[in-house]
């Protein structure tokens, strides 16, 4: 398993932290990217968020995760998990900024 940072708004000391399965982690950054590109149903809730009675998209580092686990590992023994949410920097680690 490997390691990274993922990085909100260039934020370096309010890092989460996955651990991915070494078969995806070259690929992290264009599995960001198409994480990006991807827009989830209205009905999963992991991925929005209701405020004042209207919907709005909340991308987290859960939902990351989730969809990591869905679309990239389904076929691996390993499955991505969240290691630490609200930490410090780590620069032994590859980065995802988002």
């Amino acid at each position: 398993m490997t390691k990274i940072n993922i990085v909100y708004d260039e934020i370096y000391n309010d890092v989460d932290i996955i651990s991915v399965p070494d078969e995806i982690a070259s690929s992290m950054n264009d599995l960001a990217k198409q994480f990006l590109d991807w827009t989830p149903p209205e009905s999963d809730s992991d991925y929005w968020v209701t405020i004042n009675g209207k919907k709005y998209l909340s991308i987290e580092t859960e939902g990351f995760v989730k969809w990591l686990n869905n679309h990239c590992c389904l076929h691996l023994d390993e499955k991505v998990h969240l290691v630490v949410q609200h930490t410090n920097y780590c620069k032994e680690y590859q980065t995802i900024d988002f």
